[in-house]
């Protein structure tokens, strides 16, 4: 049984379209997992259900439209609405204040980088709306953080199953797969916890 190839049978009938709506679903709604959503769209361009350059644009597109969504939205409704919002979408407080810090103190730096963040790069823009970062500085930087951050998990996803004969169960490639970079993240953020806690200390002492 393979759900995986089932699914992307059914979403190759309507092409860009359904991957522009998955990208755009998945900025909006935390709780989408986008590593696994972003490598079955590798999956489907190896499987031939979409082109590698389809999948990309496609997702970027997507990613870039509710990220201006979110921004638009943080603009509006001012801080105190906002940070209710993000609560019932289940964003922990704390990561809010610290997305708010950070962005305030370097605006486009942060914008990239937090955009390779996993559950903070869907709210990085909501926020930066909030602070009123100019619109082309969002853009420019939140798009090459969309750009890289999908570029990695699709191109991931469409190696990978490349990498096997054809008619191999693609749901089983892509679960190892993500099993694989759920490990290296663990591992990244057990190597950096000892120092993110001595810089804190130092900056305290200091």
């Amino acid at each position: 049984m393979d759900p995986l190839a089932t699914l992307l049978a059914s979403a190759a009938v309507h092409g860009c379209l359904v991957l522009f709506g998955l990208a755009f679903a998945e900025r909006m709604i935390p709780v989408l997992p986008s590593s696994a959503l972003l490598v079955s769209m590798g999956a489907g361009a190896a499987a031939g259900a979409w082109t590698l350059q389809a999948a990309l644009l496609a997702s970027i597109l997507g990613g870039m439209a509710g990220s201006v969504s979110f921004y638009w939205l943080g603009a509006r409704v001012g801080e105190a609405r906002l940070m209710r919002v993000l609560g019932l979408m289940l964003v922990p407080p704390a990561l809010s204040a610290r997305l708010k810090a950070s962005l305030a103190a370097n605006a486009g730096a942060l914008a990239f980088g937090v955009q390779l963040v996993p559950t903070a790069r869907l709210i990085a823009p909501a926020v930066a709306g909030m602070l009123a970062i100019r619109l082309p500085l969002f853009l420019l930087t939140t798009t090459a953080g969309i750009m890289l951050w999908n570029a990695a998990f699709i191109v991931l996803g469409y190696s990978t199953v490349s990498g096997f004969a054809a008619g191999t169960n693609a749901t089983l490639i892509v679960m190892a797969a993500l099993a694989g970079v759920g490990c290296l993240q663990m591992i990244a953020l057990t190597m950096l916890g000892p120092r993110r806690a001595q810089g804190s200390r130092t900056a305290r002492e200091q």
